[in-house]
């Protein structure tokens, strides 16, 4: 059955997905992402990587260590299979095929350990492989001023050649997706989109800032219409009490601060930003019309933490003031969601078979296979 609505289809660079796991099913919810493309999961083959609604396939190291790796994360309601791709040592991928559209189309995520040489012919048998229509995501540690990184190296020289000589279009960010952690390197655009045999469905890509990683995700819309641009972020939730917006930066905003160096001026930057935000987002109503926060299962006081998170996140950026990056919001998003599942298990009875057809359903929740 063709689609005609978009296909939402993230990128991510998880530095360890395991200890993202609740933020990552918070964004997927929040943004309706059919498919999400993550490298650099870090996963072993004793550790699971289940998300509800979603299906999970995944590409781990060959040599059984926690590190490198890609998964693919399928909405359950896409019609797809997984596509068998060897696994080796310089290159990572795992692959589904999607059959939305008219044609069926490669879905894959890809990562090239950066300690790992990785020749011409390695690069092309692999893009050839994906097949006639393909669309990877993925973070190959291949940098060329071609797609808007600051500097060029080899990788990025070898496959730049190889894009040319098979005529595959890449498309990347137009700003940087790599936030390195040392404030004396430069951030720069590691992850991208590769396609090919796409000409026929429109497609934009667009830089996100949540989660927690060293990596901005990025997300395209495919679609066989024109999609329509979106809406300009804001952080204030509907209507809002002015007057209390004024009652609460007269009794948190505090003045007398001192200015003398750069870092105090860092630090009233961030301090003011925040309280302003906090005070918006207090002092504005949710607008019920809207079914943005309608299709969450979270409460309010969570997707309040998240949207602090993505300010500061975006504050980082820009300044490189060191922050906590809201660990109080991975430990309430894991704290609910371990709170909802004991809820849904005290519910189940034997006496109409919800108890076993659960374990059944879902082995992840028997004890033997936790």
């Amino acid at each position: 059955m063709t689609s005609i609505k978009p296909i939402s289809i993230l990128l991510w660079n998880a530095n360890g997905v395991r200890n993202h796991i609740h933020e990552l099913t918070a964004l997927l919810q929040d943004k309706n992402v059919d498919v999400a493309l993550i490298t650099e999961t870090r996963l072993t083959k004793k550790q699971l990587l289940k998300i509800p609604q979603y299906i999970t396939y995944r590409t781990d190291h060959p040599d059984g260590r926690a590190h490198a790796g890609t998964a693919v994360i399928v909405h359950q309601s896409l019609s797809h299979h997984l596509l068998p791709l060897p696994t080796h040592d310089f290159l990572q991928s795992t692959a589904v095929v999607i059959k939305t559209f008219s044609f069926p189309i490669t879905v894959a995520s890809a990562y090239c350990p950066p300690n790992q040489s990785i020749s011409n012919i390695q690069f092309s048998s692999f893009l050839i492989s994906l097949g006639h229509h393909f669309i990877l995501g993925a973070d190959l540690n291949a940098k060329h001023q071609q797609w808007g990184s600051r500097t060029t190296n080899s990788r990025g020289r070898t496959l730049l050649s190889v894009l040319n000589s098979q005529n595959f279009t890449l498309l990347p960010p137009n700003s940087p997706t790599y936030w390195p952690t040392d404030p004396n390197r430069n951030p720069d655009i590691l992850d991208f989109f590769i396609h090919n045999g796409l000409g026929a469905l429109n497609h934009s890509v667009a830089r996100l800032d949540e989660l927690s990683s060293d990596h901005s995700p990025l997300i395209l819309q495919v679609s066989l219409a024109p999609i329509p641009k979106p809406s300009p972020p804001s952080f204030i939730r509907g209507p809002v009490n002015w007057k209390l917006f004024h009652q609460i930066l007269s009794d948190k905003i505090d003045l007398r601060v001192t200015l003398k160096t750069s870092e105090d001026l860092d630090n009233a930057v961030h301090s003011f930003t925040t309280k302003i935000q906090e005070a918006v987002w207090t002092a504005s109503s949710p607008d019920h019309s809207s079914k943005i926060l309608k299709k969450h299962n979270l409460p309010q006081h969570l997707l309040d933490l998240i949207h602090i998170k993505r300010r500061a996140r975006l504050l980082w950026q820009r300044t490189r003031h060191p922050a906590d990056y809201c660990k109080q919001l991975k430990l309430e998003l894991a704290t609910f969601r371990s709170q909802s599942f004991n809820s849904y298990l005290s519910s189940l009875s034997s006496r109409d078979n919800s108890l076993s057809n659960t374990f059944i359903s879902h082995p992840e929740s028997h004890p033997k296979k936790s």
